[in-house]
């Protein structure tokens, strides 16, 4: 399984002598949201806003801005939902990771999150897709959980797709047992059902129907 350590970027240190002018001309190299700051014996500070870069006096040093750092980081031994949380939160794409005495050890990339995805069940796992779309404030995990599992089936993930006005999109992911009773109890819980499936026999009952009335009327 892919480790932290295996992810990390190691871009150069700023520390708070650094001019911000060497900053912008790394910025405009890249496209990070923040940058990290340490002292002299590599110890986080630490994260200075890319937006407040831009905005500073070139001339000045980092350490006239670190007033304003914002203080997020992980450890290489948080799990996936601690670093997603934290980049959300952060609404960054950049994080330092430190060690148990605040040594930076290198930046994680938001882009890492999709190699975690990528070897998590809900992926790797072989099963079914299954895209609904329900109201919003009636949306409930737990409702979708049961009707799943009443079923002998097996949740893997729970995706939000979208969420616009008063409805939402979800994706979920089950393994291939019962999809047909597992759709039809869905229905009458009020979801309703985005994607196609070969087990759907609402919908293909429906199709046959709509077929047989064009020919009658083509008639």
């Amino acid at each position: 399984m892919t480790t932290i350590d295996s992810l990390l970027l190691h871009l150069p240190a700023f520390t708070p002598s650094t001019e911000v002018a060497e900053v912008i001309a790394f910025l405009d190299e890249q496209d990070y949201s923040h940058l990290p700051i340490v002292d002299a014996d590599q110890r986080w500070m630490g994260n200075l806003a890319s937006a407040l870069l831009y905005d500073a006096d070139e001339a000045q040093t980092l350490a006239t801005l670190l007033y304003q750092a914002e203080p997020f980081f992980v450890k290489t031994t948080d799990g996936l939902a601690k670093i997603a949380d934290t980049f959300i939160q952060n609404k960054c794409n950049l994080l330092p990771v430190v060690d148990e005495d605040q040594h930076l050890l290198g930046q994680l990339p938001k882009a890492a999150l999709m190699v975690y995805l990528q070897e998590s069940t809900f992926l790797t796992e072989t099963g079914t897709t299954v895209i609904i779309e329900t109201n919003t404030v009636a949306c409930s995990f737990a409702n979708i959980t049961q009707i799943v599992e009443s079923n002998n089936n097996k949740l893997l993930g729970i995706l939000v797709l979208s969420t616009h006005e008063n409805k939402t999109q979800l994706l979920l992911r089950l393994t291939q047992k019962n999809i047909e009773t597992i759709i039809y109890d869905l229905r009458r819980f009020d979801f309703t059902i985005i994607s196609q499936h070969d087990e759907d026999l609402h919908q293909n009952k429906l199709m046959d129907h709509s077929n047989y009335l064009n020919k009658f009327l083509n008639i």
